[in-house]
């Protein structure tokens, strides 16, 4: 371990680094078609990538922004800069769905899910179907709840069966489980466009063409659900082809999990309600685009005031005790993970700025990608190395900085050949899939620190096998389904 002089001492050498290449890198002679103002969008970029690799991102975050409104890349300096990043749309909503992610995670209702699905009779003596339930019940409540709860929940219903079996601890089946459970449940994360990473990169690709290219929540929807659910229960593949690990004590076994939480209760299935209006009122005037009346006016008031209204509702209501039904402020307090929201609010600038036409950085990539690629060739080729590039990348750092990396690739080199859009729903899904550090992602860091039944050579071993196999789901999806929906 290093004493702590020694990791203070690397800190503040990393983040002078990242300082420095933000402040100087502006400073060298533009080249190709970069210009000056590129060189320090470059610079600001890429200093801040390197202190969220390495020092964190709260304070990088927010030099960046200051800096982005020094270099002249907004008629209003500093104050323009910080209205667009955390007065934009992107932001805002994010914030807002946090919020509501939050406050039905509160309810318990994950739980009364979970333990719904882990009751299935036919189970019973299956091991993959065994198996294939417990990765569907971490997909579905990271889908529609959030990713931790879907991981923890899940986590727990298998150590309860494998206690049931006669597994132990770090047994190769329990293990493997442990790690597939957590990869489901970042599957299902990806799974919806809610989120901050989708959000940020369908932002990204509008922006940068002027609105001409979109990305629409129902065709987010309708590519990543196949994508995710097929790529989150992919590692029984990996198990049984690969892995092969004993499951006969749950052949020979006569145990089926039960529990006494399987029913949701009175305030449980209002939250339900209110999860179930979400889904519905974003998604309508995504597929009703012609609809008057009320899909019409939704449509007028946006994704963001929709969110918030339902926040709202739930504020408003009074139980019959006569506290609040939600603690709107405590929800905002505890359920808002602020460090996410810094680096989106830095996304909105850094992929706006990265796509400017008056920064040249676009047409660089594009001429740089060119004749790897030819133009309307290797598509096949530069989609699978896309796919794959960014979700080995993502296993050694945040998906948020890995898709801040390729966002300005697929902008300026995929758009032109039609398959941006197919792409941006792809790197949502690939930068999902961090097993391998726990400085991939939290989750990672989360599935590093569950030491009683994997260790970490476990999760080296194991992770890329199963991260792999996703790779290949996903470009099948990509270049099948995707192709017909884009």
């Amino acid at each position: 371990m290093e004493s702590s002089n020694k990791k203070t001492a690397k800190y503040y050498i990393f983040s002078a680094i990242g300082i420095a290449i933000m402040l100087f890198f502006g400073y060298l002679p533009p080249f190709g078609t970069v210009t000056e103002l590129g060189m320090k969008v470059l610079g600001i970029f890429i200093g801040a990538i390197w202190c969220f690799s390495t020092v964190g991102c709260f304070w990088p975050a927010l030099l960046a922004l200051i800096l982005f409104g020094t270099s002249g890349l907004y008629e209003g300096g500093v104050t323009a800069t910080f209205a667009a990043a955390f007065g934009s749309d992107t932001w805002l909503f994010v914030l807002f769905v946090l919020a509501f992610a939050a406050m039905i995670n509160n309810s318990g209702a994950s739980k009364v899910i979970a333990n719904n699905m882990a009751s299935w009779k036919f189970t019973k003596g299956k091991p993959y179907a065994v198996s294939w339930v417990l990765l569907t019940i971490a997909y579905v409540v990271g889908a529609l709840i959030s990713v931790t709860p879907g991981i923890v929940i899940t986590w727990a219903i298998l150590y309860v069966m494998c206690e049931g079996y006669g597994y132990k601890p770090h047994d190769k089946y329990p293990t493997l489980m442990v790690i597939a459970i957590t990869f489901a449940a970042l599957m299902g994360q990806a799974a919806l466009p809610f989120k901050a990473a989708p959000i940020m990169y369908m932002n990204a690709l509008s922006k940068a063409t002027d609105g001409a290219v979109t990305v629409s929540y129902a065709q987010f929807a309708l590519v990543a659900i196949p994508m995710t659910y097929l790529a989150g229960i992919s590692p029984l593949l990996a198990m049984k082809f690969i892995f092969r690990p004993d499951v006969s004590l749950i052949k020979n076994s006569d145990f089926v999990f039960t529990s006494d939480e399987t029913k949701f209760n009175s305030e449980q299935k209002i939250f339900m309600l209110f999860l179930a209006a979400f889904f519905v009122l974003l998604f309508l005037p995504g597929i009703f685009t012609q609809a008057g009346g009320f899909i019409a006016w939704l449509k007028t008031i946006g994704n963001t005031a929709i969110c918030v209204l339902l926040l709202i509702i739930a504020g408003f209501v009074m139980k019959k005790n006569g506290t609040s039904f939600v603690n709107l402020a405590k929800t905002f307090k505890d359920g808002i993970p602020w460090e996410t929201m810094m680096i989106l609010a830095f996304a909105v600038v850094a992929t706006s700025a990265m796509t400017n036409a008056a920064c040249g950085i676009k047409d660089q990539i594009a001429a740089w990608l060119t004749p790897l690629f030819g133009e309307g060739t290797g598509m096949g080729l530069f989609i699978f190395l896309v796919i794959l590039l960014s979700a080995v990348i993502t296993n050694f750092i945040g998906n948020l900085i890995v898709g801040l990396m390729f966002v300005p690739i697929i902008v300026a080199f995929a758009t032109s050949a039609g398959i941006s859009q197919n792409l941006v729903v792809a790197i949502a899904v690939t930068t999902n899939m961090s097993l391998f550090l726990p400085s991939a992602s939290p989750l990672a860091a989360l599935l590093h620190s569950n030491t009683e039944w994997c260790s970490s050579n476990d999760i080296y071993k194991y992770s890329w096998p199963i991260v792999i196999v996703g790779v290949l789901v996903c470009f099948l999806v990509c270049v099948t389904l995707g192709n017909l929906v884009f």
